[in-house]
Formats: structure tokens, C-alpha cells, sequence
């Protein structure tokens, strides 16, 4: 069963938990108009690694993965993304390249900000600025982690991780 798609941002299920979370509603309007929604169906590729990353996305519903490939092919999962999460951090950072692949699990909606846009929209002063940082932190504590979980924990928690 195909989930409902969402198009309304304030009327989402999940906002709580996601960058526009606690804006007023003027802001979240102004937010939607930056953004521009795109259903997914499984075992779709919404941006590669090493590709320009022009701009970031936030999950509406579904799952994601996101893995990161070495010379070789072999493949290591990241994290996998849950309705809310932001994926494509990088295209903060001027001419920077994903470093993941983002790979639908289920079908799923993700909303697409330009970089541009988005660096536009902090500037006018929004408070969506301060909610993009707090959300990078809790990406590199959990990064921290798992990190401190792999290189401390025994060969079976090391493997399991």
C-alpha cells in the first residue's frame, strides 16, 4: 500500500522531529515554498556519492539508506533515514559532493532544498538556522558513537556493529 502523500508541511505528521519542526507558521509557509517535494519508489537512488550536492533533502515518509562505497565496491551503511531526518548535509558546504548514496527502502517523499534557497532563507533570519545546526550535532554525536561503540567494544559487539 502506497503511503499518502504529503505536500503540506505544516499539516505533516512528522514536523516535530524535523528542521522546521517548532517554526512559526509564516516561516513554515515560506519554508514550503523552497522546497520541492518527489515520491520514491524501492531500490531508487535519490543522489550518489561524489556527485555534485546541490542541494539537501528532508524525509517525509519511508525509509533511506545511506552507504558509502570503497575502491573496491564493497559497501558500508551510514545510517539508515527515518521520516524527518535531513539527508545530503554536504550541499551546505560551497561545491562540495555527497559523500553517500541515498538509496529508497520503501516507498517514500522527500522534499528537495536547493542550497541556495536554503542559505537564503537562514539569512533572512529564520529560526530554521538554529534548527539545522542542532541537528548536525546530534548527526556527529551519534557519528561519536558508534565510532567509540566499534573501536572499544569486543570482536562480537565490533562485528554486530
Amino acid at each position: 500500500m502506497m503511503p499518502r502523500r504529503q505536500t503540506d508541511c505544516q499539516q505533516c505528521l512528522v514536523r516535530e522531529r524535523a528542521i522546521c519542526g517548532d517554526l512559526p507558521v509564516s516561516q513554515v509557509q515560506a519554508f514550503t515554498s523552497i522546497r520541492h517535494c518527489h515520491h520514491y519508489r524501492p531500490r531508487q537512488v535519490i543522489f550518489h556519492e561524489e556527485t555534485p550536492a546541490l542541494g539537501f533533502y528532508i524525509l517525509c515518509s519511508g525509509r533511506v539508506k545511506l552507504t558509502h562505497s570503497d575502491r573496491q565496491g564493497r559497501q558500508q551503511i551510514l545510517r539508515l533515514a527515518r521520516p524527518g531526518d535531513v539527508m545530503g548535509e554536504e550541499a551546505l558546504l560551497p561545491k562540495g559532493d555527497y559523500r553517500a548514496t541515498a538509496e529508497v527502502l520503501e516507498e517514500s517523499q522527500a522534499a528537495f532544498i536547493r542550497r541556495e534557497d536554503l542559505l537564503g532563507f537562514m539569512e533572512k533570519g529564520n529560526g530554521i538556522g538554529t534548527r539545522f545546526l542542532l541537528h548536525l550535532c546530534q548527526l556527529l554525536i551519534q557519528a561519536q558513537d558508534r565510532l567509540a561503540r566499534m573501536a572499544l567494544g569486543d570482536a562480537r559487539e565490533r562485528l554486530a556493529g
